[in-house]
């Protein structure tokens, strides 16, 4: 308990280095203590240590599996740390706890299969999670880029009209999403695929 304490007494003072230092010691002596491992998890986390922040939060989603945050970060931080079997689990336990789908779940699912080479499963999770959430402007480039990359432009222009049809009756949010595609098809990404069409 002693260096849990000099841990939270160092992080007051802004000691962030040797707050991590001290709380990492405790960690290591209660290991079960999953308020502990959250702690020094967004520690490494807010360091830059990947990795570390990964293993952290990792231990902790097994000691309370059935909190979505800490899941919802394994999965991030395994897609950053390019840990993907360990970022799939993650995300299938956040869409598991979830009461409704989760759009950050979905998209991370996304990206997995994208990452695998698995396009069209990627463009359906993506498509989930645009209808858990409309305005994952991320989930709505990803699919733009991956119909630009397998050269579909009648894709591209299906989606884009699949996103547009809800908002005839929004014409405000209508302009907005086209002005976000434009930027999109004139982004570096898409200029190769456009000047070839």
């Amino acid at each position: 308990h002693y260096q849990a304490m000099l841990g939270k007494e160092l992080l007051a003072l802004g000691q962030h280095e040797e707050a991590l230092k001290a709380l990492a010691a405790a960690a290591t002596l209660e290991p079960t203590n999953a308020m502990a491992q959250l702690t020094v998890a967004g520690l490494y986390k807010k360091s830059g240590r990947a990795q570390a922040a990964l293993d952290a939060y990792l231990v902790a989603s097994g000691l309370e599996p059935d909190r979505v945050d800490v899941h919802l970060q394994v999965g991030v931080l395994g897609l950053s740390c390019d840990r993907l079997d360990e970022a799939s689990h993650a995300f299938k336990e956040v869409l598991r706890l979830s009461p409704a789908p989760h759009p950050m779940a979905l998209a991370g699912v996304a990206q997995i299969y994208q990452r695998r080479g698995m396009s069209e499963v990627a463009v359906d999770f993506y498509r989930q999670a645009l209808q858990a959430n409309p305005g994952l402007a991320a989930a709505a480039q990803a699919v733009a880029i991956i119909f630009a990359k397998d050269k579909d432009i009648e894709g591209l222009l299906a989606f884009l009209r699949e996103l547009l049809a809800p908002l005839r009756e929004k014409p405000q949010e209508a302009q907005a999403l086209t002005v976000l595609f434009k930027s999109y098809l004139e982004s570096k990404q898409l200029l190769g695929f456009a000047a070839e069409v």
